[in-house]
């Protein structure tokens, strides 16, 4: 998603709005939903949906690949 493009609002447990809207880098929802493995007969596990900006998935890369920002840069600003 563009960055400035992603709006959160928070909810209670009774589904009323908490926060104002605001934009994000980067969000997590969590699914926990179990889906047949199409290539096998068993099932997949879907824990978490991350939802990212631009500049969201340059953070979620340097967290979860452990990247530096020369890397990074060649990932998402290739010459």
């Amino acid at each position: 998603i563009p960055d400035a493009c992603l709006w959160v609002v928070d909810y209670d447990d009774n589904g009323k709005r908490t926060t104002l809207p605001k934009t994000e880098e980067k969000v997590e929802i969590f699914l926990g939903r179990e889906v047949p493995d199409l290539d096998c007969e068993g099932r997949f596990e879907i824990s978490h949906l991350h939802i990212v900006t631009v500049s969201g998935l340059k953070e979620l890369a340097r967290l979860l690949l452990g990247l530096g920002d020369s890397a990074l840069s060649k990932v998402f600003f290739p010459k």
